[in-house]
């Protein structure tokens, strides 16, 4: 395991800084400093913690019971700096750490002092929602009471119960909810198959069997329920006016502190891409400006978490007003900065978004070599089993523009192999019969002009009964009726996209 490597490498600029003031408040003896030389080697991104070469730079030659002993005190000493550094982000992080101070209280025999934190941390809990700590907390209680003889321990076992029985209702909704969000990150968010809407509406009935005046932690949910409803629906229109009016709801009532700073963000991707895809452009422009704003909020707090997606709300803007260029220079640009540690995570979708605009402005070479690249990283595997779908039947699409019969035809079978069991799904059998039109594309010479071929095509362009987005790069409905009327892919799917 690659542990210090991956803790080091996850650092952003504020967490690195934190280490960095961490380290000199405590000291840098000649052991400290070794151990901050180990620190800058691994965040330099030249060596990794079981490098040999890097054992021989701090113990020549090759100490490696030195080294281990090294590097497990800078595994605490980060681990011990990030804890610090986070406790006052959100709620729930503040209440374990009063609960820690009360620890350190009775360690100390100070029970007294002790009891009085985990008072303070009772009240943080209940105040933030954080129900499932109340247990912990009133565990700790209950043992103090052993040698603290002011606390009545019967009175906090009857609370105990009485609060698990208040919150066993919110923790299956909880409970629920997050198998729904499983599932609409399975397929990939597409609005494909009614079981999740029917789940979702079952949710939002349980929501509104509670008791008036939640806090602010089931009103979000509550929000993310409606949210996820509205888009499985495919109803923007309502989701647009529901996004608006949550929005300045949670205003009004002062909702958006730092606490929940991280729900605002998310609050204002959501308002961005659907007035994006209602197709209100200079809308979503104003409210990226706000989610810039946001972004530098609280000294850039969720800043490189959520970077990724003011990045995406340009490039769509850019891309549905014909500015390919423009957004393919962003792109490339993030693809070669230097300091890409809040895009790590969405690298493949980089690569996916130029795959996107190459095609659009038919540049042919530049689609391959960025598809090849994500085809071939190890991120590539972690996509929605959907999404991959996508990006195999684009590698076939665009071996076709470029005449490349042969590859073509071997990706065509690689494809239906190793997609063969979401192929069998009812939800995707227009996937399927385009498959079977590709099929036909690539064993027919000339297929465009050949009438067998374009009945094929016709037949299917006809049999679709609705408009399902596509879940790759390329949209294929509208790169058939491009190739078969002889226009423009770009300018087809633009008009599509305008009449969904």
């Amino acid at each position: 395991m690659n542990k210090l490597t991956e803790i080091i490498r996850s650092l952003n600029k504020q967490e690195a800084r934190n280490f960095k003031i961490f380290e000199k408040r405590i000291g840098a003896d000649k052991f400290e400093k070794k151990m901050l030389k180990l620190y800058d080697y691994i965040r330099s991104g030249k060596f990794e913690e079981h490098d040999d070469a890097l054992v021989e730079k701090l113990y020549p030659p090759n100490n490696k019971n030195a080294y281990y002993r090294l590097k497990n005190r800078l595994v605490s000493n980060l681990q011990k700096s990030l804890i610090e550094f986070h406790l006052g982000v959100d709620k729930r992080m503040t209440v374990l750490g009063t609960i820690m101070l009360a620890r350190i209280f009775y360690y100390k025999a100070n029970y007294k002092l002790s009891f009085n934190y985990l008072k303070k941390a009772e009240k943080q809990a209940i105040d933030s929602a954080s129900y499932n700590l109340l247990n912990l907390i009133y565990d700790e209680i209950i043992n103090l009471s052993k040698y603290y003889y002011e606390i009545d321990p019967q009175f906090y076992i009857n609370l105990k119960a009485k609060k698990n029985q208040e919150y066993a209702q919110i923790q299956q909704v909880e409970y629920l909810l997050a198998n729904i969000n499983y599932q609409l990150h399975q397929t990939n968010f597409s609005d494909r198959g009614a079981s999740v809407v029917d789940e979702l509406e079952r949710l939002q009935e349980q929501f509104e069997l509670l008791p008036e005046n939640q806090s602010e932690a089931v009103q979000i949910e509550i929000h993310r329920v409606v949210r996820s409803i509205l888009l499985q629906k495919q109803d923007m229109a309502s989701l647009e006016t529901y996004l608006l009016e949550s929005h300045k709801k949670f205003e009004e009532n002062g909702f958006f502190t730092k606490s929940n700073h991280r729900e605002k963000i998310i609050l204002l991707t959501w308002l961005i891409n659907t007035l994006n895809k209602n197709l209100k452009f200079k809308d979503a422009e104003s409210w990226l400006d706000a989610l810039k704003d946001a972004l530098l909020e609280y000294n850039k707090l969720y800043y490189d978490q959520y970077i990724w997606t003011y990045y995406m709300g340009l490039v769509t803007n850019w891309w549905s007003s014909n500015q390919n260029e423009r957004a393919i220079d962003l792109l490339e640009g993030l693809k070669e900065a230097e300091d890409n540690e809040g895009l790590k995570y969405y690298a493949p979708y980089i690569y996916i978004s130029l795959v996107t605009l190459y095609f659009g402005i038919d540049n042919y070479t530049q689609a391959t070599r960025n598809l090849n690249h994500l085809l071939h990283t190890s991120s590539y595997q972690a996509l929605s089993p959907p999404l991959r779908l996508g990006l195999a039947i684009a590698e076939v699409i665009i071996r076709i523009d470029t005449e490349d019969w042969n590859y073509a035809h071997s990706r065509l079978k690689a494809l239906k192999r190793s997609h063969r069991t979401l192929l069998t799904k009812e939800e995707y059998q227009q996937e399927k019969a385009f498959i079977s039109v590709l099929n036909v594309i690539v064993g027919e010479p000339d297929a465009f002009r050949q009438p067998r071929a374009r009945k094929k095509i016709t037949d299917f362009l006809d049999s679709l009964t609705q408009e399902v987005d596509s879940n790759g790069p390329i949209d294929y409905t509208s790169w058939l009726r491009a190739r078969m009327t002889g226009t423009s892919y770009y300018d087809t799917m633009i008009k599509a996209n305008s009449k969904k």
